[in-house]
């Protein structure tokens, strides 16, 4: 036996069989809650406005109280899908619905994906706007790129502006679009951005205009806080998001060095975030152990070993391994780690209608 397999066998032979299984869903269940605080803290327009200044080339140097009344109505949360023929839908109030165009192909074998968080921002000028995404993830993905993933999120907001933002021929009428990925737990603090450019190959072009139409912002976040002041992007999403950031830092720094006031919703989402920090940190197998177990299964499902052999092999009974098996064969043939978790989260927290 492979000695990855042997180690988590041993694992599950030490905390018993069903007890050990059941922890990894626990575990799962405090990071999902974890992500959907996460995410609501992020659609606090304050943090929007302090972020869109740090990565968004037209709103560099602004106010952050100017950029927050420039965001356009309430920011969509998990509403809108990412799949083709379904992004200009659901649109707020319906008054940017299109009904009768879902033309495009639906993708196969992919679950329904929505974007975490959409929103439009006015120019300050007030004559154009920029239509804004933000993903948070736990961590980078090992199965791809997160800077492809990016660019196809980016591409899908350009062209689900036709019928919407622009009619017919008239594709000038493209709204500049930013695609922005906040990933956590990362080996260092980076941030880099992903748009087109001209090259003239012959003569000189006479396109002078909206090289940066699509743009991917990639953030990573280190797993400690950046203690360099001069690091404003990182102190304020280590504040926001880190667990091992106390309470008391995330307010001073939150506070005192974005002047944003935590009061109602806001305090009570940064309290709630740490308590499921602690959580995840205490209660919880830690994430490598959790990942090493699920990519073993992974691996398994490769092989297309069955249900009966993986718990045999991992010395398990069926009905402990099945609710891992399943969420790992719904996320074929991607694997996402995020989806996988969700979807042992959701199963075992059906949404009530």
């Amino acid at each position: 036996m492979p000695i990855q397999s042997i180690y988590v066998t041993i694992r599950l032979q030490e905390r018993g069989h069903m007890g050990e299984i059941q922890n990894l869903i626990e575990n799962v269940s405090i990071e999902a809650q974890y992500d959907k605080n996460a995410k609501a803290l992020l659609v606090q327009k304050p943090f929007l406005a302090n972020i869109l200044i740090r990565t968004v080339e037209e709103f560099q140097g602004a106010d952050p109280g100017e950029v927050e009344r420039l965001i356009e109505g309430e920011p969509r949360v998990s509403e809108v899908q990412v799949e083709p023929g379904f992004t200009n839908k659901n649109a707020p109030d319906g008054a940017h619905e299109i009904m009768g165009r879902n033309t495009e192909n639906s993708i196969r074998r992919e679950g329904v994906r929505y974007f975490d968080v959409l929103f439009d921002v006015r120019t300050k000028d007030g004559l154009a706007k920029v239509i804004v995404n933000m993903e948070a993830q736990k961590a980078k993905p090992s199965g791809y790129d997160l800077e492809m993933r990016g660019i196809f999120y980016a591409a899908r907001l350009i062209s689900s502006q036709l019928e919407r933002e622009f009619t017919g021929k008239n594709y000038n009428g493209i709204q500049k679009v930013y695609s922005i990925w906040i990933c956590m737990n990362c080996q260092e603090n980076t941030f880099n951005r992903i748009h087109l450019a001209n090259e003239d190959i012959l003569g000189q072009s006479r396109w002078k205009d909206m090289y940066d139409v699509m743009n991917v912002g990639i953030i990573c976040l280190a797993k400690t806080l950046d203690l360099d002041r001069s690091h404003e992007l990182h102190r304020l999403l280590g504040a926001m998001f880190l667990p091992t950031v106390s309470i008391q830092d995330k307010e001073e720094i939150i506070e005192k060095e974005f002047r944003i006031e935590l009061e109602g919703e806001r305090k009570e989402l940064i309290g709630t975030m740490c308590n499921l920090g602690e959580g995840i940190k205490e209660e919880a197998l830690n994430e490598g152990e959790y990942r090493k177990l699920m990519e073993l299964i992974i691996k398994k499902i490769k092989k297309n070993k069955s249900l009966l052999q993986i718990a045999d092999e991992l010395e398990e009974t069926e009905e402990a391994i099945f609710p891992l098996y399943k969420a790992v064969i719904d996320a074929a043939p991607e694997y996402d780690m995020d989806k996988i978790c969700e979807k042992i989260y959701l199963k075992r927290n059906p949404v009530k209608p």
